[in-house]
């Protein structure tokens, strides 16, 4: 079976993603949300993520099936990484 262009193996855990990986989460085969990964959470068995659109989502393993895409992700020019953590963030 052929695979769909542009897209890679399922990932099963934080362990095989990257910060800037774009993916996909799927739930009952309908694609939930397509992202790049912000931050990883692997003790959580998680991860954030930011849309094109500038949503932000926790993507549980346990929820979704989760696909990276093939494409590294090209940022919009919007989006600055930062960390929900940083002290001072003035949003």
């Amino acid at each position: 079976m052929a695979q769909e262009p542009g897209i890679e193996d399922h990932v099963e855990s934080c362990a095989f993603l990257s910060r800037d990986d774009r993916i996909e989460a799927r739930f009952d085969q309908s694609i939930h949300f397509i992202g790049i990964v912000e931050e990883l959470m692997p003790e959580m068995n998680l991860f954030w993520a930011v849309s094109d659109y500038g949503e932000r989502r926790i993507v549980e393993f346990d929820e979704y099936s989760v696909r990276r895409l093939s494409e590294r992700a090209e940022k919009p020019r919007w989006y600055k990484l930062r960390s929900p953590h940083d002290v001072g963030n003035n949003c």
